[in-house]
């Protein structure tokens, strides 16, 4: 996340963050900004003009998937969505019935023990 870049500080607005970038790599097999050596990344992220990540072929996927890689790639942490507003959201919505994300939590749960 780039807060975590910038200032070494993880808050559950990072998390939402590498999930977006977790999306983006298992659609594209690349993290965002895979091809910027690390330390390019300070001065990318420093930056609040230049556009955060995207898909780069945004017509492969539906508009929900773009959406929500948008929603949790956003620049600012205060702008990204909480966990319990991405649940909401139409793309994870489409993925899986509730019970079927309740079932993975559990398994979850069950594996950190």
């Amino acid at each position: 996340a780039p807060e975590y870049i910038l200032t070494s500080s993880m808050t559950s607005s990072s998390d939402i963050w590498c999930l977006g970038a977790l999306a983006m790599e298992c659609a594209e097999n690349n993290l965002p900004h895979c091809e910027l050596h690390p330390a390019r990344l300070i001065f990318v992220y420093k930056n609040p003009n230049l556009p955060p990540p995207r898909l780069k072929k945004p017509e492969k996927f539906s508009k929900e998937f773009n959406d929500f890689i948008e929603l949790c790639l956003k620049l600012d942490p205060k702008e990204r969505p909480n966990a319990g507003e991405l649940l909401k959201h139409p793309f994870i919505r489409k993925a899986c019935t509730k019970l079927h994300l309740a079932q993975l939590l559990f398994m979850h749960k069950l594996i950190k023990k």
